[in-house]
């Protein structure tokens, strides 16, 4: 068994009507993240079924409400990227994540084809992350 680093990507999108929206509220915005986790696996592709399963968990427990009392739904994109290690890590640590901003109306398939462009736009950052509970 072998160490793999692999990338899935991650779509987080506010859902319903904002409460008490300010100057930092951007509707029609989606946050696209790229996470990277490590497996031991016997290759790459056991490593992404690995990755997929615990990317399906990993949308689960982080879809939250955020600042504005909106649903944040976050829904694991089809694509994953495995890469043989080798040195030996801690398995299941992340070690690496980024966040974009891009449109609601952008398809997955587009912002996979092009890869990340650019990184988080701290204003926009509380739509994506849970509220004062």
């Amino acid at each position: 068994m072998a160490w793999f680093a692999v990338k899935t990507f991650y779509r987080s999108k506010p859902v319903g009507r904002p409460r008490n929206p300010d100057r930092h509220h951007r509707p029609g915005v989606a946050a696209i993240e790229e996470r990277v986790v490590l497996f031991r696996a016997k290759d790459s592709r056991s490593a992404i079924r690995k990755a997929r399963r615990d990317g399906a968990k990993y949308a689960k427990a982080t879809a939250t409400v955020n600042l504005y009392y909106q649903k944040v739904v976050v829904k694991l994109l089809k694509h994953a990227e495995a890469y043989k290690m080798f040195d030996v890590p801690a398995e299941g640590a992340e070690v690496f994540s980024s966040i974009e901003i891009v449109s609601v109306k952008e398809s997955p398939t587009s912002i996979l084809r092009r890869k990340v462009g650019h990184t988080t736009d701290l204003v926009s950052a509380p739509m994506f992350i849970a509220g004062r509970q």
